[in-house]
């Protein structure tokens, strides 16, 4: 299993409607064919350095995760992102099948 962490950083200027359209974007990860789970939300703790949202992706390989970032939906999000979050934190890591 491929596990893909994203960490966002908005920008401190966002707008309630612009912080709605951020949770689409993101939330619109999960309408993916190859995305086999999602969670995401805004950071509450206050510990993030900075980072104000997450998510957290499954996919079963490697050449999933590739056919997610090669999506249109990807791509249209990350356009969202540019504008809304362009600082991100990104982390692929392939799990060790015991922990599977």
């Amino acid at each position: 299993m491929i596990v893909h962490i994203v960490l966002f950083k908005a920008r401190s200027n966002l707008s309630a409607y612009d912080e709605a359209l951020l949770g689409e974007a993101i939330g619109s990860l999960a309408g993916i064919s190859s995305v086999e789970s999602m969670t995401w939300g805004p950071d509450f703790s206050g510990r993030a350095q900075g980072f104000t949202h997450a998510a957290i992706l499954h996919f079963a390989d490697r050449e999933s995760l590739q056919r997610y970032l090669d999506d249109d939906v990807h791509k249209k999000a990350v356009e969202s992102f540019n504008q809304l979050a362009p600082e991100r934190l990104i982390l692929d890591y392939e799990a060790a099948p015991e922990l599977t």
